[in-house]
């Protein structure tokens, strides 16, 4: 359980976050690169500038682009 975690900038390359709860977790700036998040609860979650290079997302509520 990562609720309200400060993650920010932090290194989760390879990261294994299925069924993961990080609700209002500070996510910015992390390095999620070939990280497999999986029916992970992200709601009210700050996500902004995260690396998602190559990583698997299913069922979790991130998505790509715009303001």
């Amino acid at each position: 359980d990562l609720t309200g975690a400060n993650l920010e900038g932090a290194n989760l390359t390879e990261a294994y976050l299925t069924n993961a709860s990080l609700n209002d977790a500070n996510l910015n700036s992390s390095n999620l690169t070939r990280a497999k998040i999986y029916h992970a609860d992200v709601s009210g979650a700050e996500m902004q500038e995260l690396n998602l290079t190559d990583a698997e997302i299913f069922g979790t509520g991130i998505s790509i682009g715009g303001e």
